[in-house]
């Protein structure tokens, strides 16, 4: 990637991901991403705080979206 992807720009990807994985019929159980957009969501999400009440969390401490996070510098954002 040249250009520099903003948190929501990751977010919004892996879940489209997700979403296309499940609709394929497909159970995805983790997401690879790169330390940098690692951390870039860490830093987002510690900005806008944690969800509180009934719903839980969709960002948790090593995983977004009920999928488990993989670091790979090597990669694009892949959830699998």
């Amino acid at each position: 990637m040249g250009e520099e992807i903003r948190p929501e720009e990751i977010i919004l990807e892996i879940y489209r991901q997700k979403k296309q994985c499940i609709d394929a019929g497909k159970k995805p159980e983790k997401v690879i991403l790169s330390m940098k957009m690692h951390r870039l969501i860490r830093w987002y999400h510690e900005i806008l705080g944690s969800i509180e009440g009934p719903v839980p969390d969709y960002i948790q401490e090593e995983s977004i979206f009920g999928l488990q996070i993989c670091i790979d510098n090597d990669s694009e954002i892949s959830v699998q």
